[in-house]
């Protein structure tokens, strides 16, 4: 199976050989070389396909990106019937875990409209409470 390629600013369907998208004219080697690691993937968090979402909440988890909590929080609102990236990105909350991290998985355990997610988030504070 062929992959599939995306403009990295935008994530329209490019060719693999694409320099500049026809879509945003953004040069697409001068990005990948000039915006930093952690700013990329936290952009990729609003990719339309969930498996690129997923690469990015796993990355971030490793890397414990302080500046991605409000958008891991964002992404776990914006896609709430979607349990295994919703999970995921309560992990990387987790690995972060700042503050603002733990107040937001405390928030989605009493709010969040999935019954699943709020369970994972309870457990996610019992966790991290037990240090």
């Amino acid at each position: 199976m062929a992959a599939t390629f995306f403009c990295p600013q935008c994530f329209t369907k490019v060719a693999e050989s694409t320099e500049i998208c026809p879509h945003c004219h953004t040069n697409i080697k001068q990005y990948l070389h000039h915006v930093p690691y952690v700013t990329r993937l936290i952009h990729a968090l609003g990719h339309p396909e969930s498996e690129a979402r997923m690469s990015a909440t796993i990355a971030l988890a490793g890397l414990a990106a302080p500046e991605a909590v409000k958008p891991l929080l964002d992404l776990i609102a914006q896609w709430p019937s979607d349990v295994v990236q919703g999970t995921q990105a309560i992990d990387a909350l987790m690995q972060i875990n700042t503050k603002e991290a733990r107040q937001g998985i405390d928030t989605i355990s009493k709010t969040h409209p999935s019954a699943v997610i709020r369970h994972v988030a309870e457990r996610a504070l019992s966790r991290l409470l037990e240090g």
